[in-house]
């Protein structure tokens, strides 16, 4: 059902401006079983979205999507342009998405897992505008939300400067 190709058990599909690779389950070592890539010419040399399927993980990832910036070819280790991961429930921190762009992360939660009920939380890095040289020039912001928190939190916001 599946063929050998480069020491991997895989099947995979080209069309016009994607590809699909199928994997047998438990035959990759993290746990894919499906990719799809898609690409900006007909070429495919110019990838622009990478997204990838997991089964039977420790951790619970159940798709990640990459996201690339158009026009740019993927060199091995390039930091791609935002990398979004959704999680199947069960994992011990409660965690359903995990959105990471350049100056951004985004935690969505299972609120009715956590303790606490948060919902969200964002980890922000800015440029500070205050024109004083003696102040940071990055700040680094948290933001948290929660849904049927005990004590009624709606909102949690700390703002500190990065070394």
């Amino acid at each position: 059902r599946y063929a050998r190709e480069g020491g991997e058990v895989r099947r995979s599909r080209d069309y016009r401006r994607s590809r699909v690779e199928l994997f047998a389950e438990n035959g990759q070592r993290d746990g894919m079983v499906q990719r799809l890539s898609l690409y900006s010419d007909a070429g495919r040399t110019k990838c622009i979205r990478v997204e990838e399927f997991f089964r039977n993980r420790l951790d619970r990832l159940a798709r990640r999507v990459r996201l690339y910036k158009d026009g740019i070819q993927i060199a091995e280790g390039r930091p791609e342009a935002e990398c979004v991961e959704s999680f199947d429930p069960g994992r011990a921190d409660a965690l359903r998405r995990l959105a990471e762009r350049p100056t951004l992360r985004e935690f969505t939660f299972y609120h009715l897992a956590t303790l606490d009920g948060m919902t969200q939380r964002e980890e922000r890095l800015t440029r500070n505008r205050d024109p004083d040289p003696r102040k940071p020039a990055l700040l680094h912001k948290i933001t948290e939300t929660f849904q049927g928190h005990e004590a009624r939190l709606r909102y949690r916001s700390i703002t500190f400067p990065t070394p």
